[in-house]
């Protein structure tokens, strides 16, 4: 049984997923302690069999799910619920890692605690490399608090979640953006504390004006969204606030404000 699962979501693929494949396949960490699930939703064909074209030429161990449902938060949910590992990795299909990603994250896990890996963007080339906030709260962040190093609760890629933090816990399929920072809250009451992997370890985001995170939106849109995402923090911590913090969630609500007023 693998110790790791990695979900890829993915959305009318290209070469890029092909890219993604290869990082993962360098590995220093023995295949057999890890899985791959690629959850292919929206469109079935071609892209099915260009999936299966592409893992044809690797031997991991890879499962190809199908779902007619779009949305990447559909997608997660249901690697979540395919997972076998004790660990979650999770993946964007055009996002690469670095060869010693799962190792290292594997070396700093525990089960009541996340590990982040450093992160560098790039457009096109690799080679090529830029700095997001997340490299620089890797850098800057000092003290080992949920509230000083809540930059690493944006995303859930760039990380090893163990399966008891998760619980039944699964991403909000009603959101179109920022899925993952309600995700990373949701969970937020599980995790005592996070841990830097060294500096080597990192995570490839590629940037992409194409992306639905990146798109401009009218002034209707981005009210509404705030509205959903800031309800969605709130219904979180209303369950059970004894549980998580009122700070973050502060934290929370004016990251989504900024950010979608910019």
């Amino acid at each position: 049984m693998p110790i790791i699962s990695i979900i890829i979501p993915t959305y009318k693929p290209n070469e890029l997923l092909y890219e993604c494949l290869q990082s993962i396949d360098k590995q220093t960490f023995s295949k057999d302690k890890f899985e791959i699930i690629i959850i292919l939703n929206g469109d079935k064909e071609p892209y099915y069999q260009l999936i299966n074209k592409y893992i044809s030429k690797f031997t991991l161990d890879i499962k190809l799910i199908y779902t007619g449902i779009k949305g990447v938060s559909n997608a997660r949910n249901i690697g979540i619920i395919e997972a076998s590992g004790n660990y979650l990795c999770f993946i964007d299909d055009d996002d690469m890692i670095s060869p010693n990603y799962l190792e290292n994250l594997y070396k700093f896990s525990g089960k009541d605690y996340i590990v982040v890996a450093d992160f560098r963007t790039f457009i096109n080339d690799i080679n090529q490399l830029g700095y997001d906030y997340i490299s620089k709260a890797f850098r800057t962040t000092k003290k080992n608090t949920l509230l000083c190093r809540r930059s690493f609760l944006s995303s859930s890629c760039g990380k090893l979640i163990h399966r008891d933090i998760i619980d039944n816990r699964i991403f909000n399929i009603k959101l179109k953006n920022s899925e993952d920072a309600v995700f990373m809250y949701n969970i937020s009451n599980n995790i005592k504390k996070i841990e830097l992997s060294s500096k080597d370890t990192i995570y490839y985001r590629r940037i992409r004006n194409t992306s639905a995170s990146r798109k401009k939106r009218d002034l209707s849109y981005r009210v509404k969204n705030i509205i959903n995402v800031c309800y969605s923090y709130i219904t979180i911590f209303c369950e059970k606030p004894r549980e998580y913090s009122f700070s973050l969630l502060l934290t929370r609500i004016a990251g989504t404000i900024i950010h979608n007023i910019h």
